[in-house]
């Protein structure tokens, strides 16, 4: 059974199907008889389904044996936002660390995490994993963090002195939390542990699912401390339960903004080699 699906009552044999292979895996001229054909395949065992041949061609003529060119919707020009809006997007972006008591519905979070999937990953791999915790496992994972936190103040490490836990704990410990911002939510990224592109993959999708997050009315902020305490601390990693195997990359914080920014800050100006 062969992995291409081709039309030919609507295949005018463009050859763009070939031209967006990123593996240049589509031929349309015979192996042996170098005669043109339809499009096919060569090594199917190669194919990372990305689907690029199915979205750029101009006749829906193509689908593959694991994807329906009919499941793919079409992509709504109108609904492209301009280099402005997209300017303004990035630019009114702000770490959010105040947030109102009322939780994120699961379907809200559901609606960012399948529009992260989108991410682009190495070979398509898609092997980014997510994992959403609710206030009470957060507290469970704060009070953790806080106890990595106090064991670097005992042994005088250079963090604890430089990040000032002493006084992080100390002001946990007074109610006001410092370290996950009482967000109502934590949304950790993470992946296989052979999955040698998964830090990267992980990390694109956390910052797509932040911009996301954004745009629907949602604040967000990395939980960094979080993040240094799963890997140093091992009853922060074993309370993430994730299944065995599998290795923790990035997680953030989100909830509903409790301030509105008004503003744009300045930033530095790019440094840019041209070479």
């Amino acid at each position: 059974m062969s992995l291409l699906k081709v039309d030919t009552n609507k295949c005018n044999k463009c050859s763009i199907c070939r031209a967006t292979c990123p593996k240049g895996l589509i031929f349309l001229q015979d192996y042996e008889t170098k005669e043109e054909v339809f499009p096919y395949i060569y090594n199917e065992e190669a194919c990372i389904n990305c689907g690029h041949c199915i979205t750029a061609c101009p006749q829906g003529a193509i689908s593959l044996e694991t994807m329906n060119m009919n499941d793919c919707p079409l992509i709504d020009d109108k609904l492209i936002p301009s280099l402005e809006q997209v300017d303004q997007l990035i630019k009114a972006r702000r770490s959010i660390r105040n947030f109102q008591e009322k939780e994120v519905d699961k379907s809200t979070l559901e609606k960012l995490i399948h529009v992260s999937r989108y991410a682009p990953t190495a070979m398509n791999l898609q092997g980014v994993y997510w994992k959403v915790f609710a206030k009470e496992k957060t507290h469970k994972l704060k009070k953790h963090v806080m106890d990595w936190m106090n064991s670097l103040i005992e042994s005088k490490n250079e963090m604890a002195i430089n990040y000032q836990f002493d006084k992080m704990v100390q002001t946990c410990e007074s109610g006001e939390d410092v370290i996950l911002r009482d967000a109502p939510n934590v949304v950790l990224a993470y992946h296989h542990e052979k999955d040698t592109t998964g830090p990267g993959a992980c990390r694109i999708a956390m910052t797509t699912f932040e911009l996301a997050a954004f745009a629907h009315g949602l604040g967000a902020c990395w939980a960094g401390f979080l993040d240094i305490a799963i890997l140093a601390w091992p009853n922060v990693r074993k309370e993430l339960e994730l299944p065995e195997g599998f290795v923790p990359e990035c997680s953030m914080m989100i909830g509903f903004p409790k301030y509105a920014y008004k503003r744009i800050p300045e930033r530095k100006e790019p440094s840019i080699d041209w070479a």
